[in-house]
């Protein structure tokens, strides 16, 4: 249910980055290689050049001042996904883990 309705909140453009989750027992984790900086929603660049394509074998750093990323689908796409979708659906999913244990939710 929760990786379901988050894809609702996460960025998309291509695709990639919702298409590379992992679903585990207790926590959903994106391996796309933009994730980090689209989840905290600042652009990140190579730290020599300044260019948001970092070359091969270099890491990137947050862009000064910080740039804050725009996202297509926006304002329900975007930066901090997880915590949004929990925000907007808390209610229904502890519905759904209740009745999953054969209880109600408080």
């Amino acid at each position: 249910m929760c990786a379901e309705e988050m894809d609702k909140y996460v960025p998309f453009r291509t695709g990639i980055l919702r298409n590379t989750r992992f679903i585990g027992v207790d926590k959903v984790v994106y391996h796309g290689p933009y994730t980090h900086y689209h989840c905290i929603g600042k652009l990140m660049v190579d730290a020599e050049t300044g260019s948001a394509w970092a070359r091969f074998g270099t890491s990137k750093v947050y862009k000064e001042p910080p740039t804050y990323m725009e996202y297509n689908g926006a304002p329900m796409r975007g930066p901090y996904w997880d915590k949004r979708m929990w925000a907007d659906n808390k209610r229904e999913i502890m519905n759904n883990l209740a009745k999953a244990a054969g209880g109600v939710a408080k």
